[in-house]
């Protein structure tokens, strides 16, 4: 995208993907153009790896669009085949946790992408290198998490997904290549 970047049509797309969730308010949709995305918004400036996806309540994120399209119909939800990535690229200079869902009151969607290249190593971060929710709601569909992984001992949770006093409903999900305490 080379335009506006309000995220209000494919020409005005935002660059990043949080810029987006940070817009969206409940209800709102947010679609994404397949590419490789890191997540920007840190919970320590000083280090990158700290940097989760962070939805606001009652967000949908969709993947699978090549751009251009007018309808959730028209996009390939697919993981395997979309190249639609949040993620790094390995355990050393992934992320600890590239979805955070903490204290979020209304459901948020997470459909159509590969999650990769994240390692959880210490505090709320050794749980859920994918996808963390704590006293929140997720819906994830069309979803693959592959190369993730929690370290810390016997107390790493979730390589994957960490779920606490929350309601997580997957489908079409596939986890391969995940670890948690090792």
């Amino acid at each position: 995208a080379t335009g506006a970047a309000t995220g209000l049509t494919w020409e005005d797309a935002f660059i990043d993907i949080q810029p987006a969730l940070d817009t969206a308010l409940d209800g709102d949709e947010v679609w994404v153009a397949c590419a490789t995305y890191g997540p920007t918004e840190r919970a320590e400036t000083s280090d990158r790896r700290t940097a989760s996806f962070v939805p606001r309540s009652g967000v949908s994120l969709f993947g699978g669009f090549a751009g251009g399209e007018t309808s959730l119909d028209e996009r390939d939800p697919d993981p395997f085949t979309n190249g639609c990535v949040l993620g790094g690229v390995d355990d050393t200079t992934g992320y600890f946790t590239l979805m955070r869902l903490i204290d979020v009151p209304e459901p948020v969607t997470l459909d159509g992408f590969f999650l990769q290249g994240a390692t959880a190593l210490d505090e709320f971060t050794n749980r859920g290198a994918g996808i963390g929710v704590v006293n929140s709601s997720l819906t994830g569909r069309n979803l693959r998490l592959e190369g993730l992984e929690t370290r810390s001992g016997s107390v790493g949770l979730g390589g994957g997904i960490f779920a606490d006093n929350s309601e997580v409903v997957l489908e079409d999900v596939s986890i391969s290549n995940v670890f948690s305490g090792r």
